[in-house]
């Protein structure tokens, strides 16, 4: 085992110094754990169910008396109950403990909202068994430090709940570490792509068997197929290791294939299984990284590629394994800033593939600056993925996903130094994606960001605090999402989440792992836009609140183009150049908009002729973090009645959010007023949920008036509506469940306007005019 000194978050001290570049090291290594088989095969499937979000929904009706605004429910009945995450046993086929040397953590993290009584049971292979009963408070985390629980050596550990958890082993040495997702249920049959036999490299299988008989194995290792042609060299061997035992297998000595090799174990009784590989590291230590393979095959697999984190540059490594009978015809689509590439490969039967990513760019197969693959074959493989870092002292495996998921879930974590820890978010998905986190507990850090994930995108970002904190991700689409961690001087340690479940739908697998920021890119042309849909307009979880909505949202009619602009001002209402805004509709990857000019005006150029729409915007940095809430906006293709050019004015926030923020308020077209001049008002939670029982004073001058948000059965909760006459209006929350509340002030809000000479239904005239008003819940 390694030697020397490396801590956990919960620990303090300093790493070494970076030592001179010595020749790179280049050699296969182990990567990757599919996240079925964290899950012992239990299948995570996409779908749009499981997620508490409603969405508010707005209908642009034409030639009606009045309008009407449509809540729709949530994505499912059962929301609440079925959005379930972490699972109340865990299994780790391996740990270490050795004084001074290595140290090795268990991590539970529970996001419910009780409290979680477990038992922690580590099995050592002296015959020594220790165990512990621990208390996980809600929304909160342990952390479990084995080395003080007086086993030595190898262990296996086993972890029972009376309430889901989520679990992860950390295991550090000098100077790296290692992180795997725990297996919640062991499986008869896994698959391990990566695997290396040769010095300098060191690689273990360990077998851990958590039930009441003896578990015959049977090894399969498969090696890559010759240069020369031929049948790739296959070995086959068999082991027992009794109930309540593990079995360490080192490659060297019982594998008889050279180099690069992959393994399948079978079992006659449910095991779980672990690989960890070895290497020499900075400073006469070591390099090192584990998985527990995969339970599964798939014809299909999607994998972001590392390039850099956090400054560090990477090389990638992709591992694949055919252990059937057929040769698979495989096609690669790799994706980069410039587009996509598609390159043709065989997988050879019983055998495993090795594509260094340099190799792949350098011979034209992938582009330059490729962030993601996708692989798609005839045929049932697996596939895993390493990096390393340029001298190859450090490197990391890294989990896949069988699907997208709403929840994501992490029990590892910290920001406190050494240690910085990264979120790789990943939108597989046709539509935009609002992502949110939660550190466990709270107050290890300052509440994170939103972040957009635009359709096909990924984006690396880092969290800030200064303690140590398991992670709650949730996102209104399917995403995938996976933590990576640095240390100071050499360290490189990722795992992908564990996902809340999902109702059944088609499984798919996505991977991804940090490759750094995307690059925006210019405005693009009109051609490039789809016809959206324009009938349903989602009220978003809020992302950020440095900026709000200044005053209401205007349309004007434009027979020529569609498009959106607008001015964003600091606090004192003075213009902020170099600002972004980020534009995109459901369907659309949209466009980050050309930083604002002198006088903080922005716009983006949508389409070359009016175009119906529903836009999502958002005051945005390069790398998708939004700086304010998503702002909804519709847009008509009838360019006398409708409008094709809505102004979103943005103003930075001063003081305190408050307990209710404006998520809009905006100007209804003539299509939707008709003749009309009320207030339509909506309060929702922080996941757009409409609240019913809400108190809202609407002033004007010289009087105001409360009203109370009720659940009309055309809309749902959450609405009220309110008839304006001649003045201007302003609205705020007063209070909710009684007790009074703080609040934003949707103001401006006038019916004194001319009348709209392009209309030609007369829906907007001389106090006739109508607002739609959002209000949302702070977390």
């Amino acid at each position: 085992m390694p030697g020397g000194e490396s801590l956990h978050p919960e620990e303090k001290g300093t790493m070494a110094e970076e030592p001179q570049a010595s020749e790179p090291r280049k050699r296969f290594l182990a990567v990757l754990l599919t996240l079925l088989a964290a899950l012992g095969g239990l299948a995570i499937v996409s779908g749009r169910a499981i997620s508490p979000e409603a969405r508010l929904y707005l209908d642009s009706l034409r030639h009606k008396p009045g309008p009407t605004l449509r809540s729709a429910a949530s994505t499912g009945p059962a929301n609440a109950a079925a959005a379930s995450f972490g699972a109340t046993n865990w299994y780790f086929a391996h740990g270490y403990v050795q004084a001074g040397a290595v140290h090795t953590w268990l991590l539970l993290a529970n996001p419910g909202s009780s409290a979680a009584d477990a038992v922690i049971t580590l099995h050592a292979d002296n015959g020594d068994t220790r165990t512990a009963s621990v208390n996980v408070p809600a929304a909160s985390r342990y952390a479990y430090y084995a080395n003080q629980s007086g086993i030595s050596g190898d262990f296996s550990a086993a972890i029972s709940s009376s309430l889901p958890l989520v679990a992860e082993e950390s295991v550090f040495f000098a100077n790296d570490a290692y992180t795997v997702p725990g297996v919640a249920a062991p499986a008869s049959t896994w698959y391990l792509p990566e695997g290396f036999n040769g010095s300098p490299y060191s690689t273990t299988i360990h077998v851990y068997n958590p039930g009441s008989s003896t578990a015959s194995l049977t090894f399969t290792f498969y090696g890559e197929t010759p240069a020369g042609g031929g049948a790739a060299p296959t070995q086959t061997l068999t082991r027992e290791v009794a109930a309540g035992a593990s079995l360490h297998l080192p490659l060297a000595g019982n594998c008889t294939l050279a180099g690069g090799v992959s393994t399948r174990v079978q079992s006659s009784q449910p095991v779980v299984v672990q690989r960890v590989t070895y290497w020499p590291g900075a400073n006469s230590g070591q390099g090192g990284h584990a998985t527990s393979g995969s339970a599964v095959l798939a014809s299909t697999w999607y994998l972001p590629l590392v390039s850099s984190v956090g400054g560090l540059p990477l090389d990638n490594w992709l591992l694949l394994l055919n252990p059937g009978d057929s040769t698979i015809n495989l096609e690669a689509t790799y994706l980069s800033a410039a587009g996509s590439a598609k390159a043709s490969y065989q997988l050879a039967p019983r055998s495993r593939t090795t594509l260094w990513l340099a190799k792949e760019q350098q011979e034209g197969r992938a582009p330059a600056g490729a962030f993601a693959v996708t692989f798609s074959g005839d045929g049932q493989y697996a596939v895993e993925s390493v990096a390393y870092d340029s001298h190859y002292y450090t490197g990391t495996a890294t989990a896949g996903s069988p699907a997208a998921a709403r929840q994501w879930y992490f029990a590892e974590g910290s920001m406190a130094s050494p240690y910085t820890t990264y979120l790789a978010l990943y939108n597989p998905g046709p539509a935009g994606a609002l992502v949110r986190a939660a550190l466990l507990p709270s107050d290890a850090g300052p509440a994170p960001s939103g972040w957009a994930l635009l359709p096909g995108e990924a984006k690396v970002v880092q969290l800030s605090g200064s303690q140590s904190a398991g992670i709650s991700l949730s996102s209104d689409e399917p995403i995938v999402a996976e933590r990576v961690m640095t240390m100071s001087g050499y360290g490189l340690f990722a795992a992908i989440g564990l996902p809340g479940t999902q109702i059944a739908g088609r499984p798919l697998v996505y991977i991804p792992i940090a490759y750094g920021p995307v690059a925006s890119g210019p405005t693009p042309t009109p051609t490039a836009v789809p016809v959206p849909v324009v009938t349903r307009t989602p009220v978003r979880p809020a992302g950020s609140t440095a900026f709000l909505l200044v005053q209401p949202i205007v349309g004007t009619a434009n027979c020529g183009t569609t498009g959106l602009k607008g001015r964003i001002t600091d606090a004192a209402g003075q213009p902020l150049a170099g600002m972004k805004v980020r534009v995109w509709a459901d369907g659309w990857a949209g466009v980050l908009s050309l930083p604002s000019d002198a006088a903080g005006n922005w716009n983006v150029l949508i389409y070359n002729a009016p175009r119906d729409g529903t836009w999502y915007a958002a005051v945005s940095q390069d790398d998708g973090t939004l700086l304010s809430p998503i702002i909804a906006v519709p847009t008509w293709s009838d360019c006398r009645n409708g409008q094709q050019w809505q102004e979103i004015d943005w103003q930075q926030r001063s003081g305190q959010v408050p307990d209710y923020q404006l998520a809009w308020a905006r100007r209804m077209t003539c299509i939707e007023n008709c003749f009309n001049h009320n207030l339509f008002i909506d309060v929702t939670d922080a996941d757009g949920n409409g609240l019913a029982g809400v108190t809202l004073r609407v002033s004007w001058d010289g009087g105001q008036v409360d009203v109370v948000t009720g659940n009309k059965l055309d809309v749902g909760p959450g609405r009220v509506e309110f008839a304006m006459y001649k003045g201007t209006y302003s609205v705020r929350v007063l209070s909710a469940g009684g007790a009074p509340v703080s609040s934003d002030v949707a103001s401006g809000l006038t019916v004194d306007l001319p009348d709209d000479t392009t209309c030609t239904n007369g829906g907007n005239r001389t106090y006739h005019y109508s607002y739609h008003i959002v209000f949302r819940r702070s977390r």
